[in-house]
């Protein structure tokens, strides 16, 4: 019981095994704030960064420092820009930092319990009299097993509550749910320690490396990106400059339908929480070599392991 959107799975193959899951709505009054994922962005087919479609195999990127910030409004309530010279101009005003986190690492399961077929612990030499705090076995014997705890993701990140006064900046007596209303997310990408550049691009009109595939738009579309204002610039398409992007494939299909525009980066998004309701804003980022990755398994031979076990060997 309680708030959270992921569990655990171990899965076994051949086996199977069943979750309930239930949800209620939110009571009038509450909501769910906000709750999203850091992406990393292997496949960027979207021509515009803010409808970004994350793909099934997209990996999360944990690590990540992620801010919560109050808007800066005008008289009439909506959120103003910046409007000065400089690498932040037209970013949406941050106004007092209200909360900050750390986008979530993954976390073995823990503590799983070897049952027979009528759900009794099963008492065998191999496993532990007491899994507490132990690595779940991924073997066959195991079964399938579901964490009893909501589980973390590479990635992930939330905010429920705010620390500070939206206006003032003073900080708040004890946390308090966090209000409906506007609110500027942004996440906080770390430089090389050893290049001194920063880890990893947010995903921009230039980065496009696949072009084909469906084009779908929302009803509802994503959150606005708020970050500062680029020109989008690939290098071979039109009249291009010294910081035009260099993708060439790109460029050989003709390029951003955006060339030349001002388009703001998406590394900041403007969300709005809303009563009895949550939102979910998705960030993608990549490097210009992608990082490299490793499936894990393990392959299973039952007649082997038939023979072996009552020693007949062959």
């Amino acid at each position: 019981m309680g708030a959270g959107v992921d569990v655990g799975v171990l899965p076994i193959i051949g086996q199977s095994g069943r979750l309930d899951w239930g949800v209620r709505p939110y009571l009038p009054g509450m909501n769910g704030g906000i709750v999203g994922t850091v992406f990393y962005d292997t496949v960027r087919n979207e021509l515009d960064p803010r409808y970004a479609a994350v793909e099934p195999f997209a990996p999360g990127i944990p690590n990540l420092t992620v801010n919560l910030y109050a808007t800066v409004n005008d008289a009439f309530g909506r959120p103003m820009t910046d409007t000065t010279p400089g690498p932040n101009w037209g970013a949406y005003l941050r106004g007092p930092l209200l909360n900050t986190t750390t986008t979530e690492t993954y976390i073995r399961p823990t503590g799983c319990i070897v049952r027979n077929v009528d759900g009794e612990p099963v008492d065998f030499p191999a496993l532990p009299a007491d899994p507490t705090g132990r690595d779940c076995l991924e073997g066959p014997l195991t079964g399938v097993q579901f964490s009893t705890e909501f589980a973390t993701l590479d990635g992930n990140y939330g905010f429920t509550e705010i620390l500070t006064h939206p206006v003032t900046g003073l900080a708040l007596p004890a946390p308090m749910p966090i209000p409906p209303g506007q609110y500027l997310v942004e996440v906080v990408v770390p430089d090389d320690p050893v290049f001194g550049r920063p880890l990893y691009q947010v995903t921009r009109e230039e980065d496009v490396n696949v072009f084909d595939g469906d084009t779908f738009t929302p009803q509802i579309p994503p959150e606005p990106c708020a970050g500062p204002l680029h020109v989008v610039d690939v290098a071979g398409v039109g009249s291009y400059g010294p910081d035009a992007v260099y993708n060439p494939a790109f460029a050989e299909a003709g390029g951003s339908i955006y060339e030349g525009q001002l388009r703001p980066l998406c590394d900041m998004r403007l969300v709005t929480v809303r009563e009895r309701r949550s939102v979910a804003p998705a960030f993608t980022f990549f490097t210009p070599v992608p990082i490299p990755g490793r499936w894990k398994g393990y392959i299973i031979d039952d007649f082997i392991y038939f023979h072996n076990l009552f020693g007949i060997f062959i």
